[in-house]
């Protein structure tokens, strides 16, 4: 999973573990001479794929990979509406799946 798909589930209100070896920061800022990043530096957490489809709710119904190897995840998690998203990776399916559930 990118810095920037980890950065949109934060902004969307996905939990941040602050697990050390799941976070993430942000690529562009440069650390100095010791290895050190800047304190402003924002980190962001890099959830499992168990963890993205437990965030998803019990609406979560389905992940599978297509042909194309691209992976589909949906869930019907808000009345009888059908959330659906896809993606190259498992994670980001269900994640980009997150996103679209929880869009502010």
């Amino acid at each position: 999973m990118s810095y920037a798909l980890a950065k949109e589930l934060k902004d969307a209100g996905f939990p941040q573990k602050y697990v050390r070896g799941q976070m993430k920061y942000d690529p562009n800022v440069e650390a100095d001479e010791d290895g050190i990043l800047p304190e402003e530096t924002e980190e962001v957490f890099h959830p499992t794929l168990s963890e993205l489809i437990e965030a998803c709710g019990d609406g979560f119904v389905l992940l599978v990979r297509h042909k194309t190897d691209e992976w589909y995840a949906r869930s019907k998690a808000q009345g009888w509406d059908d959330f659906e998203s896809d993606g190259k990776t498992p994670e980001e399916a269900v994640a980009n799946l997150y996103l679209a559930l929880n869009k502010k």
